[in-house]
């Protein structure tokens, strides 16, 4: 497996503050991240933007959780990180989902037993605004610690919109509490909990021309300019995040049981020409997880044989819920605009199995060996 992985110490000492700069250190990956509403993540050229139905190519993972179609949750959590790797190329049997072009897998930091520590760090941006983050840790027993991390992320992008005279902003806050609890050496379990409110985070789609003669926009091409007469604009969005994770060392063999669920209610709207022509805009309110009723287990089970092979098999079920309702305003030339409304309910459910393998069969050549059995049902509708 080809992985590059990103340390905490390499994330602080670039001061990397969002997911999209993770791009100046791994080949290949492109990670755009336009706001709540406009997210991919892609590897070597192939990428799924979070707002299209088929499930993602690159697979986001948050703190074991497979985020799915809410990667921008994940992609704006990254404050007090531990690691972050980008596995590439398929994934079929490595995590409880499958992967078919990458993954990219997201770890925050972990409560520790080396004494109360913590950090603030902060970045004030050009040409206004600050994102400051920082965490505390603390060892409350010798087998029990917690650790507080927050993220207050405020501050204009730089693109500008001079039909509305506006510019784009982004507007997030969010704390995230660990508890670890390690009683044996053998045995431990972790709780997390994380929370992020996102208001008025709005994104205009930049305006590309190469001639502006041609083009009759009275705008320079290397400007950050958009034209749009509305944003793609997260009113209101607020995720909920809770996990648990339980490890064992029994003898030669890690068993490790996961567990999480992911609530996201959010509140949108989007520009559906992207020019200053007669507004064309689409409203879109979701509850994704509606009441924490999205969840995902895997159970994982680990070891080594004969010297020489090491394998893993697991097996993994989840549920997810989300309700979506639609507002989409038609301008029809010469007629008018009219209110076009759409309910999607989409209930789905997965369950899998599957085995993975590494054989080394001399000092410089390894066999590895795969194999999952998939099973995903949905319901889903549209309603006018």
């Amino acid at each position: 497996v080809t992985v590059t992985a990103s340390s905490a110490d390499q994330i602080n000492d670039l001061a990397m503050f969002q997911a999209d700069e993770l791009n100046k250190l791994v080949t290949g990956m492109e990670i755009r991240f336009e706001g709540d509403s406009n997210t991919v993540v892609g590897l070597r050229g192939v990428g799924t933007f979070q707002q299209q139905s088929e499930p993602a190519r690159v697979g986001t993972y948050m703190d074991d959780f497979y985020m799915a179609s809410q990667a921008s949750f994940a992609l704006s959590s990254m404050f007090d990180m531990c690691m972050v790797q980008v596995l590439k190329g398929p994934q079929g049997t490595l995590y409880g989902q499958p992967s078919p072009t990458g993954a990219l897998v997201m770890q925050s930091a972990d409560p520790n037993f080396e004494g109360i520590n913590g950090f603030v760090q902060a970045s004030l941006v050009d040409p206004s605004g600050y994102n400051v983050q920082g965490a505390v840790n603390v060892p409350v027993t010798d087998t029990l610690a917690v650790r507080f991390a927050a993220l207050s992320d405020d501050r204009e992008t730089g693109t500008k919109n001079p039909v509305r005279n506006l510019d784009e902003e982004r507007n997030r806050t969010g704390y995230r509490l660990k508890v670890l609890w390690e009683p044996t050496d053998t045995f431990s379990a972790k709780l997390g909990y994380h929370y992020m409110e996102t208001d008025n985070s709005d994104t205009y789609r930049i305006l590309e021309t190469i001639d502006r003669d041609l083009a009759n926009f009275d705008i320079d091409s290397d400007d950050r300019v958009a034209i749009a007469d509305a944003r793609d604009e997260m009113r209101s969005k607020e995720d909920t995040f809770i996990t648990a994770k339980l490890d064992w060392a029994i003898g030669d063999v890690d068993v490790s049981w996961f567990s999480g669920t992911l609530e996201s209610i959010q509140e949108s709207v989007g520009d559906q020409d992207n020019t200053d022509l007669p507004i064309a805009t689409i409203n879109v309110d979701t509850d994704y997880g509606d009441g924490l009723d999205e969840w995902q287990h895997e159970l994982r089970v680990s070891g080594t044989a004969f010297d020489s092979w090491d394998w893993t098999v697991g097996a993994y079920y989840g549920t997810a819920f989300s309700q979506t309702d639609v507002v989409v305003n038609q301008h029809i030339v010469g007629t008018g605009v009219f209110p076009f409304t759409l309910d999607i309910p989409i209930d789905s459910t997965t369950k899998a199995i599957f085995t993975h393998n590494t054989i080394a069969l001399s000092e410089d050549t390894e066999l590895t060996i795969g194999l999952r059995y998939n099973n995903f049902e949905q319901d889903a509708g549209n309603i006018q």
